[in-house]
């Protein structure tokens, strides 16, 4: 359960950045996994503190897409990284 615990936040970044830049080339669109997408500009919607709006997308397009997405990331790489974050979790599991 700790593994779990420790690797959803990176797996979960990992994942929709890793799909996005296999299904769109849009570059101010982020593709969630629920089959919706977040447009970059998000933050400017609400004027309420949302959970998308502290710039999260517009970093994960231009530091985990776009580079993802120049490379041209395949699925047999996709899923040895999914591994990697789940197996080297960033804490220690005592």
């Amino acid at each position: 359960m700790s593994l779990v615990k420790s690797s959803f936040a990176p797996l979960m970044v990992f994942c929709f950045a890793a799909r996005t830049a296999q299904n769109t080339d849009d570059e101010n669109v982020l593709c969630l996994c629920n089959f919706a997408y977040v447009p970059r500009d998000i933050g400017k919607a609400y004027e309420d503190t949302y959970h998308l709006g502290n710039g999260i997308v517009g970093r994960t397009l231009d530091e985990l897409v776009s580079p993802y997405r120049s490379y041209g990331i395949l699925e047999e790489e996709i899923v040895c990284v999914s591994a990697l974050i789940v197996l080297n979790p960033c804490e220690d599991l005592d």
